[in-house]
Parts: structure tokens; sequence; C-alpha cells
């Protein structure tokens, strides 16, 4: 749940809420036109409850709990005229960095380290213990991969030709 001031500093750089396909960085205003499903936006707390079909009375009693511990460490509260609800939401894990071990021409290995015949990776699995941090370095190393190991493959029918 987002307050007038936590809209205002989720649109715009740095401060974007995620990566999204055919955005890029995503910021509130992108969830609100593209995400209805889980975007809703209001200018009261009880409107918003009711446009999520949650009980306002409750919503209310956590913003105020919220409200007085962030009282406590000295921080602004949760309040203004625009309010944001973003969800539910929920959390998938679409990869995992590392990867299948391979050789220099994308076989992958078995556990003795000798190649499987017939058994290549590339992209997301052929990572071959990398672990990429950066945004759209996943989708580069696919191109490359998938590069690399089809000249790996075409040398390899030129020779056992």
């Amino acid at each position: 749940m987002l307050d007038q001031r936590l809209i205002e500093s989720y649109s715009q750089w740095p401060h974007f809420i995620s990566t999204a396909p055919k955005i890029a960085y995503a910021y509130v205003k992108d969830y609100l036109r593209r995400r209805p499903d889980v975007a809703t936006r209001a200018t009261t707390v009880e409107q918003l409850a009711m446009r999520r079909s949650l009980d306002p009375t409750t919503l209310r009693q956590t913003i105020d709990a919220v409200n007085a511990s962030r009282s406590q460490r000295q921080e602004p509260p949760l309040a203004g005229n625009d309010w944001v609800l973003l969800g539910p939401a929920k959390a998938y894990f679409t990869t995992t960095e590392g990867g299948v071990a391979i050789n220099e021409q994308f076989q992958v290995l078995d556990s003795s380290g000798a190649p499987i015949v017939g058994l290549y990776a590339v992209g997301q699995v052929g990572l071959g213990g990398q672990i990429l941090w950066g945004h759209g370095l996943h989708i580069a190393w696919a191109i490359t991969s998938g590069r690399l190991c089809g000249r790996a493959l075409a040398v390899r029918a030129l020779t056992v030709s």
C-alpha cells in the first residue's frame, strides 16, 4: 500500500516498483494503466478498501498501527489524499542462477565432468556457474551462448562428415 508520498517516490527514477515486459522499469502509473487486476487507486483508505473488497475498518486500523510504529522510529506517517494498493501479488522464482555444468562447446557435463553426448545447454540453463547481476544480461547471454553453441555445432558437423 502506498500513500501520497510513496506514490510520488515510486513514480520516477530510481525508485521503480519492478521490471516488467515491454516497460523495462515499471512505476506506479504503469501498474495502474497496465495491471488493473493488481493495482487500485483512490482518494481515501475507505474507498480503496471497498474497491478491493476489504474491510475498511480493518484496513484503517492496520494503517493506524503502522503509523504508530513509524512514529516511534521517527518516520513520516502514511497519509494524504492519494492511495494505491498493489496486490494481491505472488512471488515466483522464474529462474535459478548457475545452470548446469558445461564445457566450452556448451556440452552438458555429467557428475564426473565428461560431456553427455548430444546434450547442449545455452541461455539460462547454460550459464555454467555464472551469475548475471545486471538488467538485460540474461537475454544477452541467451543470444550470445546460442550463437556460440551454434558455431560449435556447425564446426563439429563439418569435421564429423
